[in-house]
């Protein structure tokens, strides 16, 4: 296994773990600061809480938006290793290419993840915006 796989698998491994621990521990806290040793967990996306936006577009938008922020971090860590397999290419042109290959699939993934965020907001033009006629969204007959 290359030095470069093995970085990206530990910095991989490190960040999910990271992620998954920062949840758990924001996630416990109880009542009273008691011995308790369950935790609730949140709904993350808190999807159709505002009166104002319809529940759908309301879930779209944080799905895209988390997507947004979850993917400019791997794509600067993906940056750095494509950058790095270049410099440690030594000449070789298919370790070079295997290094603007990462970074050109970095680029568009990203590419890609921020044309869905445009083509939500111009289909959000077009069928009207998304807010609810009145201000206040009929959300399951209340």
């Amino acid at each position: 296994m290359l030095l470069a796989e093995r970085i990206f698998k530990v910095l991989l491994i490190f960040f999910i773990l990271w992620g998954l621990g920062g949840t758990a521990m924001g996630a416990q806290g109880g009542e009273g600061g008691g011995t308790d040793s369950s935790f609730d967990i949140l709904n993350p996306l808190k999807c159709g809480n505002d009166p104002n936006v319809q529940p759908l577009q309301d879930c779209v938008d944080k799905v895209l938006n988390g997507l947004i922020v979850l993917s400019a971090p791997i794509v600067a860590v993906m940056v750095m290793v494509g950058g790095f397999q270049i410099l440690s290419a030594g000449g070789d042109p298919e370790k070079f290419s295997t290094g603007r290959r990462t970074i050109l699939y970095a680029a568009v993934g990203f590419a890609v993840i921020l044309l869905a965020k445009g083509v939500v907001l111009i289909i959000e033009s077009i069928v009207g915006g998304g807010t609810c006629p009145g201000g206040v969204c009929n959300n399951g007959g209340s």
